[in-house]
């Protein structure tokens, strides 16, 4: 989604998607529910941990969208994992992990960071006079930040600061998050981080609707070992990106589209990216419903290219 940084040679692999996963894994190999589980995680009550946001507008915006089971609101300095370690709940809390592996070859480190939300739940059983107890994993939300974020995130071994560099990480993000995973469960669906898709009757009102593009797609990764500008760095002519998109596009802050989709009253659509480890995700969204009308996963590529938005506004046509 998981230390000592040597210098000049750190690679970084930001697992991230675009962005959800429903079902018992969300890294490695998909792995759909079993028989009778969407019954049985209804009868949970679900337990939003918040981390880094105003629990209040959290309490308004979880009202909106969460209906397939009970729920309750928490803040993470207020949760004690004892206290809900039953049955009867389903946390979800963001969690994460560093994994740090060396080339023997070539002496390089390479830190992978996992940042995710998960939702799971759990079982007891009882074992030679001892309770076992297991998690169950149904749900993935994961998260990547800037460069910056990620040296922070590894230097603080911590996984619950949403620094303000998790640029898929806010309130409007998160509504659309738990939109999506609500309306599977509530279809008895799935979702799978990693997937090549797209909806051709839903790409069609693109033709004429606005794609918002977030800002943070004009800062660019340099992925050179040990050159001067390792890290983020402006586009010179960010405007090129969108030569070969033939349909109305505008960029949008991260502020100004989080209250657009936190406001949103109607359809409206907006570009999300992400970079992972040599390779990166592009969806499309729909703001008011969640829905995730396109998706590609690319691997050996870091940056969004030209050529990433002409494929998009080919399939709208």
């Amino acid at each position: 989604m998981r230390h000592l940084i040597q210098a000049l040679m750190l690679f970084f692999s930001v697992f991230i998607s675009a962005q959800v996963t429903v079902g018992k894994s969300i890294i490695g190999t998909f792995e759909d529910f079993k028989k009778g589980e969407y019954e049985l995680i209804k009868k949970k009550t679900t337990v939003f941990v918040v981390d880094d946001l105003n629990l209040d507008a959290f309490n308004k915006m979880i009202k909106d969208v969460w209906t397939y089971n009970e729920y309750i609101v928490i803040a993470r300095e207020d949760y004690n994992e004892s206290s809900y370690e039953s049955e009867k709940y389903a946390p979800f809390i963001i969690e994460g992990f560093i994994r740090t592996t060396t080339n023997t070859q070539t002496g390089r480190t390479r830190e992978s960071v996992f940042v995710y939300h998960r939702y799971f739940y759990y079982t007891f059983k009882e074992k030679r006079n001892k309770i076992k107890t297991k998690t169950h994993t149904i749900a993935g939300i994961f998260y990547a930040g800037d460069v910056e974020t990620t040296f922070q995130t590894i230097r603080s071994q911590s996984f619950g600061n949403m620094y303000d560099g998790y640029n898929n990480y806010s309130l409007g993000y998160l509504k659309n998050y738990f939109q999506k995973i609500n309306h599977e469960f509530s279809t008895k669906g799935y979702s799978f981080a990693f997937a090549q898709d797209y909806d051709k009757k839903k790409m069609k009102p693109l033709k004429k609707s606005t794609l918002y593009i977030p800002e943070f797609i004009q800062n660019k990764y340099n992925a050179w070992i040990g050159s001067s500008n390792f890290g983020e760095e402006e586009r010179e002519k960010p405007n090129d990106l969108l030569k070969d998109y033939d349909h109305p596009y505008e960029w949008i802050s991260k502020e100004d589209l989080n209250d657009k989709i936190l406001n949103a009253t109607e359809n409206f659509y907006y570009l999300m990216y992400v970079r992972l480890n040599s390779e990166k995700i592009l969806a499309v969204m729909n703001g008011f419903t969640g829905e995730m009308i396109y998706q590609d996963h690319q691997t050996m590529s870091f940056n969004i290219k030209r050529k990433d938005l002409r494929r998009i506004s080919a399939k709208v046509k």
